[in-house]
């Protein structure tokens, strides 16, 4: 999926299929490309016996959520835990559990979503809390 921005708060969707929609953005925060800040994801599942980790190509993040492509088939509404490598300002890792808020397929064919951060293990602030 391509996003591009348009007048106030909507954005135009164009699918792989070259069909579009709009819609109104919800975002609470501004989203950050991945490459810009060095960010890289894991989905997290834990099992009876072990647990089991699969990267994710992380597209963009934010304070309060997170866009990213997967092998792994998804479900909008499921509840994940991903780990987020974000040297900077944690130096570490983040674990967080987040619900899949979107679902679609990306234009490689890989399951792509949004997600929407609920717990995480270090503080996230954003731009109006300090």
């Amino acid at each position: 999926m391509l996003a591009t921005k348009t007048e106030g708060m909507t954005l135009t969707i164009k699918c792989a299929s070259h069909s579009s929609k709009a819609f109104t953005d919800q975002r609470r925060h501004c989203r950050f490309l991945a490459g810009l800040v060095d960010a890289r994801a894991a989905a997290v599942e834990i099992r009876p016996l072990d647990v089991l980790v699969r990267p994710c190509a992380l597209s963009n993040l934010s304070y309060s959520g997170m866009c990213f492509s997967t092998d792994a088939p998804l479900v909008q509404g499921a509840e994940h835990h991903f780990l987020i490598h974000l040297p900077a300002p944690f130096g570490n890792l983040v674990l967080v559990r987040a619900r899949l808020v979107w679902t679609g397929i990306d234009e490689a064919g890989r399951q792509q979503a949004g997600a929407e951060f609920l717990e995480s293990s270090k503080g996230w602030l954003g731009p109006d809390e300090g």
